[in-house]
C-alpha cells in the first residue's frame, strides 16, 4: 500500500549577504522550476558550503525530483552542521526510507521526536519506518500519536490504514483511507489505497473506477503524455488502431493481457502490445495482438493508447475468465537443456519460493525453503526451481540434491512457459510465475502471505481470474509454517502419500537476509537510475549511478549505465572503459558485449566491434539489434550471405523490426534483386511511417525502377 512522507519545514535563513540568490532559488522552487532552483542553491553552496537553508532546499529539491540518494549528502550534513533542528533529521529520514534504508530512517526519526516531541511529520514517518520492517503495531501506535498531534493530517490517516490492513482489519483500513480522503481528496496514496482495498475485498465497480488514481502517485507517467495520443475511453473504435502498454510489473501484463482480444472486439483496425523483451515471446501468443512492440523501438502509427492496467475499468467488473489465453512455444529458445525436465517416476513439481525483496511488502510473499525441506525429501515427488533472481539463490544451495535448477536456463517467459508445461504441478508464492501457470491453465498452487496483494481477495481458497490456481493463505501474519502444514496435507492428498511433515526450524517470517540497509536500497537505486536513463534525464541517472558505484565499485548495472550515458554523451573512452569492465565482471553478459560492440562501431574498429556481436549473439541467440549490427559489420567487409541470414534471424525474431527490414532491403539491392528490395522498404514503413531512411531508399528505387522501365520502352 502507497505511503505519504511528511516533510518538516527548512531553517529560516541566516546568511544575510547571500539572501538574494536564496529568494530568488525559493521563488523558482514554488514556481516548480527546480532545475533553475537546483542551479542557485549549488551556486549559494559554491560561495557558502555551510550555508544551512541551501543544504536544506537542495537535499529536498534532489527528493522531489526523484533522486533520494543525491539528497541524503546536503541533508547528512545539514544534520552534522546543526544536530539540534529537529526538521532536518526528520527530512534526512524521509530520504533514507525512499531509498529503502528503514532501520537507519527510523534512527533519524527518532532523533526528531526527542527533539521536538510535537514534530507530527516525525511520528508519521516512523509509522512509516515501522511499517516498512514489518512492526505493523509499532507503526500504528505512531500514526495514532501523528494524529492526535494534529486530526487533519491526511497522510498519517493513510498510514493509519496501511497499518491496520497488515494486521487483517480491512473495514477499519477502508475507514481510515477514507478519513484521509474526506480531510484531503487529491491525497493519490489514499485514493489510490481505496481502490486497492475495494479490490482486495471484491468491490469490483468501485475498486477499478478508482484505480486510475495510481497514475497520480507518482509511480510512473500517463501512456498519453509519453505517447502523445489520447486514451481510449471505451467507445466503439470504429476502425481506429490502438497501442495497448504494459504497466508495473510482468504479472500485472499477464494478468490483464487477456482483454487484449475484447479490444480487438470493439472494432479496433489494429491493436498492438508494447511490452518488455522477456514478454515478447510469450505475449506473441495472445489472441486480438497484431503487432507487438518491444519499450525503446520504433512505434507504428496508431491513433489511441490504453495501459493493460486501465482495461477492467472500462469492460466492466465481469472478469474474463477464459483460459488458457496464453500458449507456450513448442522448445525452449536453447533446446540443449531440454534434457533437464527428464521423465521421472515420481511427480513432477516445478517451485518458486522467492520474490524480489527490496522492499517489506515484497519480502513478505517469500517463503523461506527452509520450511519446505521435509517436503523436498519425498520420494514421490521430483522438485524442479523455476525462480530467477538473485535474491533467494543462496537458499537454494543446501538443497540442490533434491531441486532441478532451471531458473539458468528461463531466457523469457515463453522458456519458462514452456518449462511448466512438463511439470504436473506448479507451487509457487506470489510472483509472475502464478499468473503464467494460471494463463497457461496449468495447475498451480499458490502461497500467499495473510494480507496479500488485490489480485488474490481475501478468505478464498479459489481465483476469479485464474481457475486452475487453489490459493493456501497464511491465517496470520507472518505464519508460514502453517502454510507448508497445509500445503504437506494437500500434497499427501494429491500424492497418494500420508504426509509424514515434520516442521523445519523457525526462521525469519519475511524469509528476509540478513542484508545491509545500503545492500537493500541499492537495487531500488538501480531501477529509478534506469526509469531516468530511458525518460532522458540523463543527469539524474548519472547521480544515481554514481552513488551506487561509491557503495559498490563493481556493480554491472551502475558500471554498464555509465558506459551508455557516455556513449550517448560522445566520451567513447569512458564508454569502452565502463563495458569492458562489465564484461571482466560479468563474462556471460550479452548485452555488455553487444553495447561494447556499438562503442567500438562509433570508433571505427569495425573488427573488435565484430568480435562483440559474435560473442553477444553466441550468449543470447536472440538479441536481435546484434544481429542487425552484425550484418552491417558484414556487409561492410563483402560478406553479403552471411549479413543476409544475419538480418533475416533478427526479423524472424523481431518481425516488425523496421530497420532490420529496411538495411535487408539495401542488401538486397546490392545483389541486383531490386523487387524484393522495394517490398522490404514498404514493410519497414509500414511498420514505421517516420523511418527517413527507409522513405529515401524506397523513393531513390522507385525512380530508379520507373527511369529503366521508361528507357526499356
Amino acid at each position: 500500500m502507497k505511503r505519504a512522507r511528511g516533510f518538516g519545514k527548512p531553517s529560516p535563513s541566516r546568511t544575510p549577504p547571500l539572501d538574494r540568490w536564496l529568494r530568488t532559488a525559493d521563488a523558482h522552487y514554488r514556481s516548480c522550476e527546480l532545475d533553475a532552483a537546483r542551479a542557485l542553491y549549488c551556486q549559494i553552496l559554491d560561495a557558502a558550503p555551510q550555508h544551512p537553508d541551501a543544504l536544506h532546499r537542495l537535499g529536498l529539491l534532489l527528493y522531489l525530483q526523484g533522486d533520494p540518494f543525491s539528497a541524503e549528502a546536503p541533508l547528512s550534513q545539514l544534520v552534522a552542521l546543526h544536530p539540534v533542528d529537529a526538521s532536518a533529521h526528520n527530512n534526512l529520514g524521509v530520504v533514507l526510507e525512499a531509498q529503502g534504508r528503514a532501520e537507519e530512517a527510523e534512527a533519524g526519526y527518532r532523533r526528531a521526536i526527542a527533539l521536538d516531541p510535537q514534530l507530527s511529520a516525525a511520528h508519521n514517518g516512523l509509522g512509516n519506518a515501522l511499517l516498512e520492517q514489518g512492526d505493523a503495531p509499532g507503526a500504528e501506535a505512531s500514526y495514532r500519536q501523528a494524529i492526535a498531534l494534529d486530526p487533519g493530517y491526511a497522510e498519517a490517516h493513510n498510514g493509519l490504514g496501511n497499518a491496520l490492513l497488515e494486521q487483517g482489519d480491512p473495514q477499519a483500513a477502508l475507514v481510515a483511507y477514507e478519513q484521509a480522503v474526506q480531510l484531503q481528496p487529491d491525497l493519490a496514496d489514499a485514493q489510490a489505497n481505496c481502490a486497492y482495498l475495494r479490490l482486495l475485498l471484491g468491490d469490483f465497480e468501485r475498486g477499478w473506477q478508482a484505480y486510475e488514481w495510481r497514475w497520480r502517485t507518482g509511480w510512473a507517467a500517463r501512456p498519453e503524455t509519453i505517447l502523445g495520443r489520447p486514451r481510449w475511453d471505451g467507445s466503439d473504435l470504429a476502425g481506429r488502431a490502438v497501442l495497448l502498454v504494459a504497466e508495473q510489473g510482468f504479472g500485472d501484463t499477464i494478468q490483464f493481457v487477456r482483454y487484449a482480444p475484447l479490444v480487438s472486439g470493439r472494432g479496433a483496425s489494429r491493436v498492438f502490445l508494447l511490452c518488455r523483451p522477456a514478454e515478447r515471446r510469450l505475449l506473441s501468443t495472445c489472441g486480438g495482438i497484431d503487432g507487438l512492440l518491444v519499450q525503446g523501438e520504433s512505434l507504428p502509427d496508431f491513433d489511441l493508447c490504453a495501459p493493460l492496467g486501465s482495461l477492467p475499468g472500462l469492460f466492466g467488473p465481469e472478469l474474463p475468465a477464459q483460459v488458457p489465453y496464453l500458449r507456450p512455444p513448442a522448445a525452449p529458445a536453447d533446446p540443449s537443456w531440454i534434457g533437464r525436465v527428464s521423465a521421472t517416476g515420481a511427480l513432477r513439481v516445478g517451485l518458486v519460493w522467492s520474490a524480489t525483496r527490496l522492499r517489506y511488502h515484497d519480502r513478505k510473499r517469500c517463503c523461506p525453503l527452509q520450511l519446505l525441506a521435509p517436503l523436498l525429501e519425498w520420494p514421490e515427488l521430483a522438485w524442479f526451481s523455476l525462480y530467477k533472481g538473485e535474491a533467494g539463490k543462496a537458499e537454494l544451495e543446501p538443497y540442490r540434491a533434491h531441486i532441478v535448477d532451471l531458473g539458468p536456463y528461463l531466457q523469457d517467459f515463453a522458456d519458462t512457459a514452456w518449462a511448466m508445461t512438463q511439470l504436473d504441478l506448479i507451487i509457487t508464492v506470489d510472483t509472475a510465475t502464478a499468473h503464467l501457470a494460471g494463463a497457461l491453465g496449468l495447475p498451480v498452487w499458490i502461497l500467499l502471505p495473510c494480507v496479500p496483494d488485490w489480485r488474490w481477495m481475501l478468505q478464498r481458497s479459489d481465483s476469479p481470474w485464474y481457475p486452475s490456481a487453489r490459493l493456501f493463505r497464511q491465517s496470520t501474519p507472518g505464519d508460514w509454517q502453517g502454510v507448508i502444514q497445509q500445503l504437506a496435507v494437500a500434497l499427501g492428498q494429491w500424492c497418494g502419500k500420508e504426509p509424514a511433515y515434520v516442521p523445519a526450524p523457525a526462521v525469519s517470517a519475511t524469509g528476509s537476509q540478513n542484508l545491509s540497509p545500503i545492500a537493500i536500497a541499492i537495487p531500488r537505486a538501480v531501477q529509478l537510475a534506469a526509469r531516468h536513463h530511458e525518460a532522458g534525464r540523463r543527469q539524474q541517472a548519472k547521480d544515481i549511478y554514481a552513488w551506487i558505484l561509491r557503495h559498490d565499485p563493481d556493480h554491472p548495472d551502475a558500471t554498464a549505465g555509465i558506459g551508455m550515458l557516455a556513449l550517448e554523451a560522445g566520451d567513447t573512452q569512458t564508454a569502452q572503459a565502463a563495458l569492458r569492465r562489465v564484461i571482466a565482471l560479468k563474462p556471460q553478459d550479452a548485452l555488455a558485449h553487444y553495447q561494447l560492440a556499438q562503442v567500438y562501431l562509433s570508433l571505427d574498429k569495425t573488427a573488435q566491434a565484430e568480435v562483440h556481436c559474435e560473442r553477444a549473439l553466441t550468449l543470447d541467440p536472440a538479441l536481435a539489434e546484434a544481429h542487425v549490427t552484425l550484418a552491417h559489420l558484414l556487409a561492410v567487409r563483402g560478406a553479403l550471405a552471411e549479413a543476409q541470414k544475419h538480418l533475416e534471424c533478427s526479423l524472424k525474431l523481431r518481425p516488425d523490426f523496421a530497420g532490420a527490414r529496411n538495411n535487408l532491403g539495401n542488401l538486397l539491392q546490392q545483389q541486383g534483386r531490386l523487387e524484393e528490395a522495394l517490398e522490404c522498404y514498404r514493410q519497414a514503413l509500414a511498420s514505421k511511417p517516420d523511418l527517413e531512411a527507409a522513405w529515401l531508399n524506397y523513393d531513390r528505387l522507385l525512380s530508379d525502377l520507373a527511369a529503366t522501365r521508361q528507357k526499356a520502352d
